[in-house]
């Protein structure tokens, strides 16, 4: 990720923004993990930190289908098409497609991201 900051040339590409995405979803999750998992013994810390966990794991596989499609793109498609707004097409849906669940989840029951009693 600070390669692809520093680096101009690395941003100019549909595979490697599609990438700095994915990475970051997953370095997101791997701090709120760090920083949240001492925060169980606080109820609503507790659901907080696995709401994120959940919405960020959620992210992850959403970016991972998005780097599919551009796979497909490259690879099967004969002529390359272009896809104007591209960050905001594949962007859009990997943010906010994953909200969904969590907000369902925590309407219905935050109960249910308490998990067990320890």
């Amino acid at each position: 990720m600070l390669f692809f900051l520093c680096i101009k040339k690395l941003r100019q590409g549909r595979p490697q923004q599609t990438m700095f995405q994915l990475s970051l979803s997953l370095v997101l999750s791997w701090f709120v993990f760090l920083i949240g998992i001492e925060r169980t013994s606080n109820y609503t810390g507790c659901v907080v930190v696995a709401a994120l966990l959940h919405y960020l794991m959620l992210t992850s596989f959403m970016w991972m289908l998005m780097e599919a499609v551009v796979q497909y793109l490259l690879f099967v498609k004969i002529m390359n098409p272009h896809i104007s707004h591209y960050m905001w097409k594949m962007g859009l849906p990997s943010w906010g497609i994953p909200v969904l669940p969590v907000m369902v989840i925590l309407a219905v029951d935050p109960d249910l991201y308490k998990g067990g009693d320890h």
